[in-house]
């Protein structure tokens, strides 16, 4: 599990904790394989990024 951030569509910034998954499993129908991802367990919204740094380093 991680942080990272990133800038959001809308402005502002997202600290997000979450962990990545680099794909290629066989799904469970047998049909397709997964693609890779960052699985987000949880996440924040802020209007800069000196918010969201403070964020994340209380959370840790």
């Amino acid at each position: 599990m991680e942080w990272r951030m990133r800038p959001c569509g809308h402005g502002g910034f997202v600290a997000e904790y979450g962990s990545k998954h680099e794909g290629g499993v066989l799904s469970h129908t047998g049909i397709g394989y997964t693609m890779p991802a960052f699985i987000v367990y949880r996440s924040a919204h802020f209007n800069t990024e000196k918010q969201a740094q403070r964020y994340i380093a209380r959370q840790k």
